[in-house]
């Protein structure tokens, strides 16, 4: 007995109130409206190849004047990183980030490459990526990052009071002399746990 005969003969009624279709339904241009959006403010202001840790200050204010924050989620932010293959990136993802991030949120992001500024600034909240490039956690204020891998210059001039109950920093894998140093230089500041 095939499963039409078998309805047939439980005689089942199909009832159209339990499932309806429009809930269903996603709605694929609301669905990514932020991640285009994001994506849109960064081709409009495109970032020039290797721009300098000089530079870096005058690009992420740009763009974090530039975004406006009812226009897209974290999670946004998230899937527009994981699809990003040019390094230089990172700037513009710090900025979207630390525009709208909370002191509750935790961030994990997942990159194609190491993409170099990746968490610029950061302002608050928990951040984790896979791989950083270049001055991850430059200029970072307040808030927790992990990384398994780094690039150089990573944590450069932080600023402020920065008190163990206000950043611990994970590093799991360090690659360069210079983050070494940087990183114990910062030994009063900063709390560094390494496996």
């Amino acid at each position: 007995m095939n499963l039409d005969e078998m309805v047939k003969r439980i005689r089942i009624e199909p009832d159209n109130n339990i499932i309806d279709e429009s809930n269903l339904r996603i709605d694929y241009n609301e669905r990514f409206k932020g991640e285009r959006y994001l994506k849109g403010v960064l081709s409009k202001n495109p970032i020039k190849e290797d721009f300098g840790f000089d530079y870096a200050p005058k690009l992420y204010d740009k763009f974090y004047s530039l975004l406006e924050k009812s226009k897209y989620s974290l999670q946004d932010v998230i899937s527009f990183a994981s699809k990003q293959s040019d390094k230089n990136t990172g700037i513009f993802i710090s900025a979207a980030i630390n525009k709208i991030i909370k002191e509750e949120d935790e961030v994990f992001l997942y990159t194609q490459v190491p993409l170099d500024f990746l968490f610029y600034k950061f302002r608050r909240g928990y951040a984790q990526v896979n791989t950083a490039g270049n001055y991850f956690g430059v200029g970072m204020k307040k808030g927790a990052l992990k990384a398994k891998e780094v690039g150089d210059s990573t944590f450069n001039e932080m600023e402020g009071d920065l008190g163990e109950d206000q950043m611990m920093i994970y590093m799991f894998k360090l690659n360069t002399k210079s983050t070494l140093q940087t990183i114990k230089s910062l030994s009063d500041k900063t709390k560094v746990i390494k496996p």
